[in-house]
């Protein structure tokens, strides 16, 4: 969900001096200057997904007519990245104030559509935007530690969820996920299992063995199965949490996530070693212990 987080950002990226300064126009007078359109690739994900809709852009058009993004307004972040690729290789002739070239900006609408009706794609779009709005609040809930509310906001959006195509089975896991994570944290110990059991099952359709996603549900799990005394149960998801984290990190090459999957795949043996401390397997948390305390964790890490 980084990427996700990530597109919604404002993306500046150009001189502030344009940013700040240069006059706007409407989106129909830029369609009566572009020179060069290069329709998108719909995204292989979105196709997979169905997801539909539009993509919407606030740009910067230079002296010369080069296209420089300035600011994702709306759209799927699946969709986004897509959208962008194509208007940075749009071509504009220049724009003239007072009679000389000028920098303008503008807002561009990127239709993505799997043959929809209007009416079905602006529910579909309708639909994922309030799940994300609802998913996020309930985040944030927990995180300021609202639980009760975290708790509410979770529930609901696994109910938006359903109301998503079949195929979006990513969502439904994000939703029960963060549900168990509110009951968990509420020491609501069975229903907080019962989320993360939900959660391991969807993962088991849709991850490959060396989805890093996976084992954050078998850790999820294995949490929830120690918090109610299940210990040897816990232990066997601990355990399999650590070898898909190892399997995740050798499949990616971005040192960044490397890094995010050595941090987890680290907590991941501290509570294992901790259970085992528990059961009077000393020695064997010991082990543990110690490969947790090898591996080397860089702070500040950014992606690239």
């Amino acid at each position: 969900m980084i990427l996700r987080h990530a597109l919604l950002l404002i993306l500046c990226l150009v001189p502030s001096a344009i940013c700040q300064q240069s006059p706007g126009i409407t989106p129909e007078e830029a369609a009566r200057h572009l020179l060069k359109k290069v329709d998108p690739v719909y995204p292989p994900m979105g196709k997979q997904l169905h997801i539909q809709g539009d993509a919407i852009i606030r740009i910067a058009i230079s002296e010369t007519g080069a296209v420089k993004i300035l600011k994702a307004i709306s759209g799927s972040p699946i969709l986004m990245p897509a959208a962008m690729d194509a208007i940075q290789q749009w071509q504009y002739s220049p724009f003239l104030v007072d009679g000389k070239p000028s920098a303008v900006q503008t807002t561009v609408t990127v239709p993505f559509s799997l043959g929809g009706s209007p009416e079905k794609i602006k529910e579909q779009v309708a639909a994922n935007d309030l799940f994300f709005k609802t998913i996020d609040l309930c985040r944030k809930q927990r995180e300021d530690q609202q639980l009760a509310q975290a708790e509410t906001t979770c529930k609901r959006a696994i109910t938006l969820s359903e109301q998503l195509d079949k195929a979006r089975q990513l969502e439904r896991l994000e939703a029960v996920r963060e549900t168990g994570h509110a009951l968990f944290l509420q020491k609501k110990f069975s229903e907080a299992l019962e989320s993360y059991q939900a959660e391991m099952r969807i993962a088991e359709k849709i991850f490959n063995p060396y989805d890093a996603d996976l084992g954050s549900a078998q850790h999820d799990l294995g949490n929830g199965l120690w918090s109610l005394g299940r210990t040897e149960e816990a232990k066997i998801q601990y355990g399999k949490a650590e070898v898909t984290f190892k399997l995740a990190s050798a499949h990616m090459d971005s040192a960044f996530l490397k890094n995010v999957y050595a941090k987890k795949l680290k907590l991941v043996l501290h509570d294992h070693a901790a259970l085992l401390r528990q059961m009077g397997q000393v020695s064997e948390a010991v082990a543990l212990e110690k490969q947790a305390s090898d591996i080397v964790v860089k702070e500040g890490l950014r992606d690239e």
